[in-house]
């Protein structure tokens, strides 16, 4: 008596050995004849799937470099988290070895303290004040020789710029002006 298992078993042997006859007979018989319609599409097909295949590793591709950009990105920012907290560790054991060394001159650990934490603050303070400072500068001055190259070429090409048609002359944007500007005893204080 035969269970369904072997049932199974024997219908997918049938179907491998009819698709093997068909296989061959069709290798006998050799390919189907071509027409105009068949070969048309049989070229489709084959460009189709080259496109598909070329869009394909496109976006392979594509999807390759996000990944790696991603990691590096990760790998970036956890090497910067570790660079900065080593800096950080490294400015703490500095200034805790400087206010010891400050409080066993002075034999007053409060006092050596306040004296190197007031000196960082004024540090602070002095650079934040010195950057400012010339960044102000230098955009005043870029500014200003912006307008006058803008003025000198107004001059050049039209006579006078156009604070003189305005009928106001500007006397800091003038050639003069800017040579008395740029000599430091000559210069007016605001």
């Amino acid at each position: 008596m035969a269970t369904a298992t072997d049932e199974a078993a024997l219908g997918a042997a049938a179907e491998a050995r009819a698709r093997r006859e068909r296989e061959q007979t069709r290798e006998q018989t050799g390919p189907a004849p071509a027409g105009a319609g068949s070969e048309f599409s049989g070229l489709f097909a084959q460009v189709r799937e080259v496109a598909s295949f070329y869009i394909q590793t496109r976006l392979d591709r594509v999807r390759v470099t996000v990944t790696k950009l991603i990691i590096t990105a990760m790998l970036v920012a956890v090497a910067g988290v570790i660079g900065l907290a080593v800096i950080a560790a490294a400015a703490f054991f500095l200034l805790a070895g400087a206010v010891q060394a400050l409080a066993a001159v002075i034999d007053a650990p409060g006092v050596a303290l306040l004296i190197v934490g007031g000196g960082l603050l004024a540090l602070a303070g002095i650079g934040v004040w010195f950057i400012t400072w010339r960044m102000r500068r230098g955009l005043r001055q870029r500014l200003v020789a912006k307008y006058s190259d803008h003025h000198a070429r107004q001059r050049a090409d039209l006579g006078q710029d156009v604070a003189q048609m305005a009928g106001r002359p500007q006397a800091s944007l003038t050639p003069e002006a800017q040579a008395n500007a740029s000599d430091p005893a000559t210069r007016a204080r605001p």
